[in-house]
């Protein structure tokens, strides 16, 4: 398997610990990729309260129970590197929280990384391979998620007043992370150094005002791949943004692992692909001109079409033909017939495909 971005600066900067340089952007990235770690079988005894990173690793390998909980699983050499090097092995690992609650529509996890003896990192975990994470992200257009009030929550509960706290996560991890930050009383606000947003989508407006995150804007800090479109719905018109180049100019430049690291930092450009302007540019137009009852209404009737068969991830949907399922899920509606052909007028109208011919009624 081809060594990646991300492990090319374990190999680097992995024997300098963070005391001795700082947090760096490269480290924000990689510790919200280990906040996608299954630790369920390091904190299975309660009685367990921390563990070192070198130690998470050597539990879970003992135990054959090694689950990287992305959509696409995999990157074990990757962690196993990162739990070993000097510059994270004596990484704290503490508060790791894992909730599944299908009933609530709900995906959540969050751990602290404990940097140093003032400082931390808490991880809030991206959306997962289960339907109920990936419908959660879809209920962030129209209402407060269960996820945003347990991280809201937990962040509130776990700052230490002697400590200081950096906050980040990729995708709806990132999301969570804002919407925590900017839940906190003001007094607990200044324990916050920055906020790392890994091509996380943006706080709908219905749902979170922009003023309640604007008094952040010097410590949050955007990253969005150069092909994205995530970290670019529900856009922010605050904060210091970087857009990375990725070893994958496609959608899999969503994940973490295509990041060109640079140095200490990514390696970056000064602009968006054309593909990724167009496609953002007709999304938010899109929500935009439909409801929030609209919104829901087509969200509960996708998902409640994507798992009539039984699946409960997206492989198994993949499985059973994604497109198929999705043509029940819209044929069964007018919401949703009504909805999508409103999202392919819009991306015409926006140039996505201006050169072919797209029957808006065929859905």
């Amino acid at each position: 398997m081809k060594t990646t971005r991300l492990e090319q600066y374990i190999d680097w900067r992995g024997d300098l610990l963070i005391s001795e340089d700082g947090l760096q952007l490269a480290d924000s990235i990689i510790l919200s990729e280990l906040a996608y770690l299954d630790l369920k079988p390091v904190f299975c005894d309660k009685s367990v309260r921390e563990v070192k990173l070198s130690e998470c690793a050597e539990i879970i390998a003992a135990k054959d129970a090694y689950c990287l909980k992305t959509v696409t699983g995999g990157m074990e050499t990757f962690v196993y590197k990162a739990c070993a090097c000097p510059r994270y092995r004596d990484i704290i690992v503490r508060r790791y929280l894992d909730i599944y609650e299908e009933e609530k529509d709900m995906q959540f996890a969050a751990v602290e990384f404990v940097l140093d003896e003032k400082t931390s990192f808490t991880a809030f975990r991206g959306t997962d391979n289960t339907l109920t994470g990936w419908k959660e992200d879809f209920m962030m257009s129209f209402t407060e998620t269960a996820g945003q009030v347990y991280a809201a929550a937990y962040l509130n509960r776990m700052l230490e007043e002697e400590r200081e706290y950096y906050v980040g996560g990729h995708s709806k991890g990132g999301n969570l992370a804002l919407y925590a930050c900017a839940s906190l009383p003001e007094e607990k606000r200044k324990k916050i150094r920055k906020i790392y947003l890994n091509d996380a989508p943006g706080l709908a407006a219905e749902i979170m005002a922009p003023e309640r995150y604007q008094g952040l804007a010097d410590r949050i800090i955007r990253l969005v791949p150069s092909f994205g479109f995530i970290g670019r719905l529900f856009p922010l018109s605050c904060g210091e943004l970087h857009i990375v180049r990725c070893t994958d100019e496609s959608l899999l430049s969503h994940d973490l692992s295509h990041w060109k690291i640079m140095g200490r930092g990514v390696e970056e450009t000064d602009r968006f692909h054309s593909f990724s302007n167009y496609l953002c540019k007709a999304i938010n137009e899109w929500i935009e001109k439909i409801s929030q009852d609209e919104r829901e209404q087509f969200v509960e009737e996708l998902f409640g079409a994507l798992s009539a068969g039984g699946a409960d991830t997206i492989q198994e949907i993949a499985g059973k033909g994604f497109l198929q399922v999705l043509k029940k899920a819209v044929s069964s509606s007018d919401v949703s017939k009504k909805t999508i052909q409103e999202l392919i007028l819009t991306a015409v109208q926006s140039g996505i495909r201006k050169d072919t011919e797209i029957e808006t009624n065929a859905v």
